[in-house]
């Protein structure tokens, strides 16, 4: 005799879940575009003032090892956390998939901005020469421009929903 089973269904989370979870979500990421922001202002205003470029160059390091690295590994785990809880899945939606591929993006540009800082930072320390903005300090100001602009699409795409919006609006 052959025995049939009902095939086992997902538990929901409860709806205090959820929020928690998004809440968190929405937390580390504006950790994160604030850390970003935070460098980009500390480097762009440091070129002027030797003492306060030594003093970024020490800050920014700190602020991307302490405070952002560990921000954004806290989002991407709640992001896939979510996207496991909930029926948006990874990319079952347009605005997910995109998200996706931006934060792909974000990760080298990020590990390239810590090294374009090194680079900025050894010439001053053997020549005592500032960079300047539209010198060696360029590249890493282009990249944390950039990391902005990412994170702000990123967010933006996760409040309005585009795609579901479409399909609320075909109904």
């Amino acid at each position: 005799m052959t025995e049939t089973t009902a095939p086992v269904q997902k538990r929901q989370p409860s709806r205090a879940t959820l929020r928690l979870v998004k809440t968190l979500h929405i937390f580390t990421v504006s950790i994160w575009l604030g850390a970003v922001v935070v460098a980009f202002a500390l480097l762009a205003s440091s070129l002027s003032d030797p003492e306060r470029f030594v003093a970024t160059t020490r800050w920014i390091p700190w602020i991307f090892s302490r405070i952002l690295l560990p921000t954004a590994l806290i989002t991407i785990l709640v992001g896939l956390y979510y996207g496991f809880l909930t029926n948006y899945g990874f990319i079952r939606n347009r605005w997910i998939t995109v998200k996706w591929v931006l934060l792909l993006i974000l990760i080298p540009c990020t590990a390239t901005t810590i090294g374009s800082l090194a680079t900025i930072l050894v010439p001053f320390l053997e020549s005592g020469t500032l960079p300047t903005l539209w010198g060696d300090a360029t590249v890493p100001l282009i990249l944390l421009a950039f990391q902005t602009i990412v994170l702000l699409i990123i967010t933006i795409l996760s409040v309005y929903k585009p795609a579901l919006r479409k399909k609320t609006a075909r109904n």
